[in-house]
């Protein structure tokens, strides 16, 4: 689990370099779609269960803009976590990844508005063009404290 470390600003060296936080239990999906968001630009954190990603986004201090989640994440279905973290952070961006029927999380759609949901296989591009438009519809953030 690749964790923020140092708050998010001092790493970042003050910038506004945005965050997405990828959960997935599967280390090869998590390794691609964290290159992926790397190659555009994104601090990334990781975790392979929902304890992880709670820890993560703990020690990212509220910086994290997008939280990318694999729908059967152990420990918590991604739409319980994202719920659980929005009550955190209201602004946060989720894109839920499933291998399975997204119709079967319609319903959690009234717990996570706005919720984005991307059927596995899906391409790179348009993960990475998802999150775009969900740090955009976020809003711009003020930089943490020095």
């Amino acid at each position: 689990m690749r964790t923020f470390g140092a708050p998010v600003s001092a790493r970042r060296g003050g910038d506004d370099k945005r965050c997405v936080l990828v959960a997935d239990d599967d280390l090869d999906i998590l390794d691609v779609l964290e290159s992926a968001l790397e190659i555009e630009g994104y601090d990334v954190a990781r975790a392979t269960t929902a304890d992880e990603a709670r820890a993560c986004f703990r020690e990212a201090a509220g910086a994290v803009d997008v939280l990318v989640v694999d729908g059967t994440l152990d420990g918590a279905p991604g739409p319980v976590l994202a719920a659980e973290l929005r009550t955190r952070v209201p602004r946060l961006g989720v894109i839920v990844i499933t291998g399975s029927d997204p119709e079967l999380l319609e319903q959690d759609r009234t717990r996570v508005p706005q919720m984005r949901v991307l059927q596995k296989p899906f391409r790179l591009q348009t993960l990475t063009e998802t999150v775009r438009e969900l740090v955009r519809a976020g809003g711009s953030r003020q930089p943490d404290p020095p």
